[in-house]
């Protein structure tokens, strides 16, 4: 019977240490809440939902840019020779020559035929295409040509951004803690636009992934910053 009391009255007291733990946090609260009233926070606070709010709204175009900048494109291998077809007289990036152009027709451009052989039976892999554009224009696979042996760079490009992103995720947390959400989250706003702008504008191909994991790596890194400032400021 008295050990029974003891352990009640010890449960008792941890109830109520609990309790007034509670009240003091609540307290707290409260005074953090009229500290922020007293400072006037309320627009700045409003001002970082906004921010971040139009920040997460660009994030889906470059996450899911592979199937508009890597599309797969009706295309047909063409011979490199005097007598036939040259890619400069039937440019990839001409929007309308696939489609008004008879000898474009006879090359096939207007179904869904992937040629990875030369034409007329020859032996030999191709190393030239003509890609009909009409409806996406200039793409990276018509520029870089990444067709037949070349194909499955279409999808390290979506790939890249989400092996960056594995590793920005370890680090993203870690990153917010060790130098502040906003400085984080900062740094990395600037440095993913950055990226994004020189991205489009690069001439070779193995750039263009590096960049891409970049922008992998610092879309956790903002994110993870982002909403935990955006929760804690509110």
């Amino acid at each position: 019977m008295a050990n029974n009391s003891r352990s009640v009255k010890q449960q008792a007291k941890t109830v109520l240490s609990l309790v007034a733990a509670l009240g003091k946090m609540t307290r707290t609260d409260k005074q953090f809440d009229d500290l922020l009233a007293s400072l006037k926070t309320r627009r700045w606070n409003l001002c970082i939902l906004v921010l971040v709010s139009l920040f997460f709204m660009e994030l889906p175009m470059f996450v899911f840019s592979g199937a508009f900048a890597v599309p797969n494109i009706p295309h047909t291998c063409i011979a490199a020779t005097s007598e036939g077809p040259t890619p400069e007289e039937h440019p990839s990036t001409s929007p309308t020559s696939a489609s008004s152009d008879p000898a474009n027709r006879t090359l096939g451009l207007a179904g869904d035929d992937e040629s990875c052989s030369l034409p007329g039976g020859s032996s030999g892999s191709c190393t030239s295409w003509v890609f009909n554009n009409t409806v996406y224009g200039r793409t990276l696979t018509s520029e870089f040509q990444m067709v037949c042996d070349r194909k499955s760079l279409r999808g390290l490009y979506s790939s890249a951004y989400f092996i960056g992103g594995i590793f920005g995720s370890s680090l993203g947390g870690w990153l917010s803690d060790r130098f502040g959400r906003k400085k984080t989250m900062s740094l990395g706003i600037v440095g993913y636009q950055t990226t994004a702008i020189i991205l489009p504008w690069l001439p070779i191909l193995t750039p263009v992934f590096v960049l891409r994991f970049i922008m992998g790596f610092l879309h956790p890194c903002m994110v993870q910053s982002s909403f935990t400032l955006v929760m804690e400021v509110f």
